[in-house]
């Protein structure tokens, strides 16, 4: 049963806003340190990343599929904006970012950003403007940013999920003090990504593709949920 917290340090704590999550200990769904690519956590997190999945998959499928790849990560947002808990933030380390592993907690959004068909390296570095005609399948909205420097045609994320990732990092962010409440820099943001990349040992609330030239998420409109609260 979907509720309105999530657990942190073992302890019940409120979403701020409407989000619900369903647990670990419901779900049966939890990366856990010793049995999957994770660790326990030593130090307090500066840093929340923001992953897009690749996929359009329930909890349990975006759970399976970091087993599968032998990656791990605290939270996701399915499509329809339910939120879904498979490790204890204060407690684990999840793998799911590379070299900020130790200090980041993260959350994957189930969207396929690009659809099917698309090899996600080809269209972003070839930079094609058009997609296939089957975004419709998806039904989401086809967003248009800079990525590198050139135009790209994403999918962007549905309203749902930008209310949960927006309660989700607020509640974050007031559980862990250490994480500055700012976004990356109007010239780093998805939209205007030109190949520099932030300092790794950045602090604050960013995308995947702000830190390594191989990833392309999360779809830059999944900032509009933080533009009132969040500022560079």
């Amino acid at each position: 049963m979907p509720v309105p917290f999530i657990l942190v340090r073992g302890q019940n704590v409120p979403l701020v806003g409407d989000a619900l999550c369903v647990l670990p200990s419901e779900s049966g769904l939890e990366f856990i340190p010793g049995r999957d690519k994770c660790k326990a956590r030593d130090g307090l997190p500066t840093l929340i990343t923001l992953h897009d999945t690749a996929g359009e998959g329930s909890g349990k499928a975006i759970y399976t599929n970091g087993k599968r790849r032998g990656v791990s990560y605290h939270f996701a947002a399915d499509r329809a904006g339910l939120l879904h808990q498979y490790c204890d933030p204060a407690a684990v380390t999840a793998y799911h970012m590379g070299h900020g592993n130790s200090r980041s907690v993260g959350i994957e959004i189930a969207n396929a950003v690009f659809p099917a068909g698309i090899k996600i390296g080809f269209f972003a570095y070839a930079k094609r403007l058009v997609l296939t005609g089957r975004e419709k399948l998806y039904g989401r909205e086809v967003i248009e940013d800079d990525y590198r420097g050139k135009k790209r045609r994403v999918l962007g994320h549905f309203p749902a999920q930008e209310v949960a990732v927006r309660s989700l990092v607020l509640t974050l962010l007031r559980e862990f003090p250490t994480v500055p409440k700012r976004i990356p820099p109007p010239s780093l943001m998805p939209g205007r990504v030109t190949g520099v990349r932030l300092d790794p040992e950045w602090q604050g609330v960013a995308g995947h593709l702000n830190f390594t030239d191989a990833h392309v998420d999360p779809a830059g409109d999944i900032y509009e949920a933080f533009k009132d609260v969040l500022s560079p």
